[in-house]
């Protein structure tokens, strides 16, 4: 089974159901877990039971990592959703004990089966796709990317991550 997980508010909803679907079409056994980042989103999944989301409330996550909220209170918002992101695959691992998961952009499409590039890297740790694009956006995408905490050092780059978008993420 595959484990994908996302985040998004009330905006990017109908993105993520494509998303679902665009996945969900090479019926492969799959669960998306989503982090609900407002009230409209955990609305809906709660009144819409699907059986491969499991919601996620932003709450629960904050609860968890208290020093989200204090990040909270000093960056605007689009920052503060990308201070989210490796703090998802952490909670995933340490909540649900999910050893492999691929975070998604809620707004990303698959015309070919992601299954295949999924189970071909068991033996990395973490996997970015490389972006060509101006130097001021970085090097890697993290529009795609696949944590494999079968291995220690996993971790230790998500943690390592944690600290540095709690650091600064804009």
């Amino acid at each position: 089974m595959n484990s994908y997980c996302t985040y998004f508010d009330k905006n990017y909803l109908s993105k993520f159901l494509v998303l679902r679907n665009s996945i969900k079409k090479f019926k492969n056994k799959n669960i998306f877990y989503v982090l609900c980042l407002d009230k409209n989103v955990e609305k809906f999944f709660h009144k819409n039971n699907f059986k491969d989301i499991i919601p996620i409330s932003l709450n629960k996550l904050e609860n968890k990592y208290k020093i989200l909220l204090n990040a909270k209170k000093n960056r605007s918002l689009i920052e503060y959703y990308f201070t989210l992101s490796p703090f998802l695959p952490r909670y995933i691992n340490e909540i649900f004990k999910i050893k492999k998961v691929s975070y998604l952009d809620s707004d990303l499409y698959f015309f070919r089966n992601p299954d295949k590039l999924i189970r071909q890297d068991d033996d990395s740790s973490v996997i970015l796709i490389k972006q060509e694009s101006k130097r001021i956006y970085g090097t890697f995408n993290v529009g795609w990317i696949i944590f494999n905490f079968n291995y220690t050092e996993t971790e230790n780059i998500v943690n390592e991550w944690c600290s540095q978008c709690i650091n600064l993420c804009s």
